[in-house]
């Protein structure tokens, strides 16, 4: 897999900084980024400086030269104002200016406006990091980052020296794509699939098989990357978790009460102190015996104490004329030694390991307790990135006028939609007419920024599928297997080729029909993306369940959508099949389901499965 791209979005104000308004260009500039499709899936860091050289010289060169981000954005700071002095500090930063780039934003924005000419932005190179200037302003931001955007990933590509998707832009912008693929001689087309049919188990075992090789391929380095404690949710870790600290780190209280000695047993105190959660501890020195604290839920235990005595076992004897403070309190119950104490590391101390590597996502309480003891950031497994492709003169976006023949695509909507469910970055590859040079050119955009491509349509025996003859003829893929036993998902196609940087590319061919991909999706894609994640599937996915209705079986090993609902103390465990299934086109009946229902496939001995049957259920969403 290769290395996503690390962009730094920095914002320059005095204002911002001092928290007197919300910073709105720099997540704004995130957003368009993210938005934009262009850097598929970048990693972001964004920080806020005041309007000081120094401050923002220093996080250009750390940025640059420490974390090695392939590029900043800067945001604010451009203008005329005395305080404004971004250019200076990028000035004194880069080591090579790109004059070409502050020129194309300033034609662009002298459309729009005059008092662009106002502008001073500054573009240029520190080590292999891109830094650009942008204005202040969310509107002006998001005007700028639209004239240069297509060609910041190649600048960025040809700073860490991609050779390969140097080479493909430049072939890209200088011919148009041609395939091997010839689709005139229409007679003369295949009458007859030339692949052979394989079993589901088997189709999966060669998914299996792939997969491990792809993942051994690529060296343990590059699988790993290290995340902010804020962007952990969800992901995979690699080794042990130890926490930096000990939780508690000081004696803390367990009850709102008085710290106290307790070998002075019960009879009245002298409260010298307050101590509330958060504060430091007790400026007086150490607690004498007669004395006591009154201290909080959560807050220090202060030196010298070693009891808290709970506020319900305690009378006020003494306090100051206007209420406001005890000055002597009677404890009314002898205490012991330890009493309501929590003391430094208790819970955990420092140098334990706090999290075992158990290959599944985190959760967010361990991600809260990793927080707790001091992690910032951790390293996680790296997130595969998933192209999705829909082909299909037939197809067009939602939202376009429809035409008669035409319809909508609703393939892709529903794949990028599950996969950002289950946190995979996405890359939309749009909509590819059945012809092999546009297919073809598709692909290339996908294996230059993606490590799995999910297709829909095209593989099929018409005229026009011709997705298994692009990747033979013009990639040199291997199609593992391009026809399983299985209902619905007959001509399920799984290839791989080797793409840049040597690394594998895994091409997931799912048919056209709306079910049939969300079932193959289910079965190969979701599965192979999480091992991909460093993830080790649980055998729980799969449970047991008895049919609530009689069923006819299929030639075909079927799977049906189903409603799966847990055992009870008085009921097994049950699915209810759901949605019309003669048609595999029936997208109603999946977004209803919360299973897929594994059927076996229909023997001279057993054509009928009974009601009360046991089957396999496939669990598809949280239950």
């Amino acid at each position: 897999m290769s290395v996503p791209y690390s962009i730094g979005i920095l914002t320059v104000s005095d204002r911002c900084f001092r928290g007197e308004t919300e910073d709105e260009s720099g997540p704004y500039l995130r957003r368009a980024i993210e938005e934009s499709r262009k850097l598929n899936s970048p990693i972001f860091v964004l920080k806020c400086v005041p309007d000081e050289v120094s401050e923002i010289e220093g996080t250009l060169k750390e940025w640059a030269d420490v974390r090695k981000l392939d590029a900043v954005f800067t945001t604010g700071g451009t203008g005329f104002a005395p305080r404004d002095v971004t250019p200076e500090a990028t000035r004194n930063v880069i080591e090579k200016e790109a004059p070409a780039i502050p020129s194309a934003i300033l034609y662009q924005s002298l459309a729009k406006t005059k008092m662009a000419m106002l502008s001073r932005a500054v573009c240029g190179v520190r080590k292999k990091c891109l830094i650009i200037n942008f204005p202040g302003s969310k509107k002006a931001v998001g005007e700028c980052l639209d004239v240069v955007i297509d060609c910041v990933p190649h600048a960025l590509a040809l700073l860490r020296d991609n050779t390969v998707s140097v080479s493909a832009t430049h072939q890209a912008l200088q011919a148009s794509v041609t395939s091997k693929v010839d689709v005139s001689r229409v007679a003369r087309r295949a009458r007859e699939s030339v692949f052979p049919m394989v079993d589901v188990e088997e189709s999966l075992h060669i998914v299996r098989k792939i997969v491990s090789y792809s993942i051994s391929s690529v060296s343990p380095s590059e699988r790993i990357e290290e995340v902010s404690i804020h962007q952990a949710l969800g992901r995979v870790i690699d080794r042990p978790v130890t926490a930096t600290c000990s939780l508690p780190p000081y004696r803390a209280s367990v009850k709102d009460g008085y710290a106290a000695i307790s070998t002075d047993g019960k009879g009245p105190r002298e409260v010298i102190s307050v101590m509330v959660a958060g504060s430091q501890p007790m400026s007086g020195g150490v607690l004498e015996p007669g004395q006591c604290a009154r201290v909080n839920t959560g807050a220090p235990v202060p030196p010298g104490a070693d009891c808290v005595v709970q506020v319900e076992d305690t009378k006020v004897l003494q306090e100051t004329d206007d209420g406001r403070e005890e000055l002597q309190i009677e404890v009314l119950v002898a205490p012991t030694i330890g009493q309501d104490i929590r003391e430094i590391g208790s819970d955990v101390r420092e140098g334990d390991v706090v999290l075992l590597v158990t290959h599944t996502p985190l959760t967010s309480s361990q991600v809260g307790l990793l927080a707790s003891v001091g992690i910032v950031s951790l390293p996680v497994f790296r997130l595969p990135r998933v192209a999705v492709l829909s082909t299909g003169n037939e197809l067009r976006p939602p939202g376009h006028k429809l035409e008669t023949g035409q319809i909508w695509d609703s393939n892709k909507t529903m794949l990028l939609c599950l996969f950002k469910e289950h946190g995979f970055p996405t890359v939309d590859l749009g909509i590819a007419r059945d012809e092999p040079n546009e297919t073809l050119a598709k692909l290339q955009e996908g294996i230059r920024c993606a490590d799995v491509i999910v297709t829909t349509g095209s593989v099929s025996m018409g005229e026009r599928d011709l997705l298994k003859q692009v990747l033979k003829e013009d990639f040199n893929a291997d199609i593992h297997f391009g026809r399983v036993n299985l209902k619905p998902g007959k001509p399920t196609t799984f290839a791989s080729c080797e793409g840049p940087d040597k690394r594998s590319i895994l091409f997931f061919c799912l048919p056209g029909n709306p079910v049939s991909a969300s079932v193959t999706c289910h079965l190969y894609v979701l599965p192979t993306l999480k091992r991909l994640s460093g993830q080790i599937l649980p055998e729980g996915q799969i449970v047991k369940a008895q049919i609530q209705s009689e069923l006819k079986l299929d030639p075909r090993v079927e799977f049906k959508r189903g409603i799966y609902q847990a055992a009870s103390m008085e009921t097994p465990a049950s699915v209810h099949i759901v949605g019309g299934h003669m048609l595999s086109s029936n997208l109603l009946s999946v977004s209803t389901a919360n299973c897929l229902v594994q059927l076996p496939s229909r023997t001279e001995e057993r054509s009928i499965l009974c009601k009360n049957s046991w089957v396999d259920c496939w669990l598809t969403n949280d239950l």
